[in-house]
């Protein structure tokens, strides 16, 4: 059993156009489909599966429909990318959002353009900065210490190591720090939008963001994050004016 798991791994994704793939015909997924292109306002969606039920392969052939690639710009985000998604609030899910596009950006600002019309991809100047004052400020806010003030300061993307780890050891906020932490929210929220709108002026699509494999782990830990996400956090991760899939 141990050698047909290793050749037969439910967890891995299997190429849609690959001879393994079998199609799907659940109703669900045409109608995410056909939302995806008929809405002009943004959608929030949550796929929903066991771990190996295909919703990674689903989502993958998703954004390579010709007529979603004409529609959108697909940027896919893994979970694993974050660091140890158990610490996760709503909160940070947005913050490992926006620190996902700044990165997407930055690699398809150094690769080729998709087709003559489009502008150079990339980020305008500034949008990055935006998010790396948010973050230090925050994480100055919370830790109040030299060094995390320091470490916070030492760099453009430094800032997100010392959030990560402040989310460590908190993995909720106390009453005090909610009245903190909301305002600042709105603020991120409008930063993802400003950096949506113009990864959309330069691609001349429309963006959608797919956050995959959040349903890992079977602990008590893994459980509460799942409802501290996507239960209790619902409001906050609807707020971005750009579409978003999460699993």
């Amino acid at each position: 059993l141990e050698e047909i798991y290793t050749l037969f791994d439910p967890t891995l994704e299997v190429d849609p156009l690959g001879a393994l793939y079998v199609p799907r015909h659940e109703i669900r997924l045409q109608q995410l489909a056909f939302e995806l292109k008929g809405t002009e306002r943004p959608l929030h969606a949550f796929v929903c599966g066991h771990s190996g039920s295909g919703k990674s392969t689903e989502l993958r052939r998703l954004v390579a429909l010709p007529e979603i690639q004409d529609r959108y710009l697909p940027i896919v985000l893994k979970a694993r990318e974050f660091g140890d998604v158990v610490h996760l609030t709503s909160e940070a899910l947005l913050v490992e959002i926006g620190d996902g596009l700044v990165r997407a950006a930055k690699a398809m600002g150094q690769g080729q353009r998709r087709k003559e019309t489009d502008k150079a991809l990339g980020l305008s100047k500034g949008l990055e900065e935006q998010l790396a004052a948010w973050g230090t400020e925050v994480v100055r806010e919370f830790l109040k210490s030299r060094s995390a003030e320091a470490e916070a300061g030492a760099g453009a993307s430094a800032w997100i190591a010392s959030f990560r780890a402040l989310l460590s050891t908190r993995r909720e906020w106390s009453y005090q720090e909610k009245q903190i932490i909301e305002p600042k929210v709105r603020d991120l929220v409008a930063i993802l939008d400003r950096i949506a709108q113009d990864l959309a002026n330069r691609s001349s699509r429309k963006l959608l963001v797919v956050v995959d494999d959040l349903e890992k782990g079977d602990s008590d830990a893994h459980r509460e994050m799942h409802e501290r996400v996507f239960q209790d956090g619902l409001p906050v991760l609807t707020q971005p004016n750009f579409s978003i899939l999460y699993t």
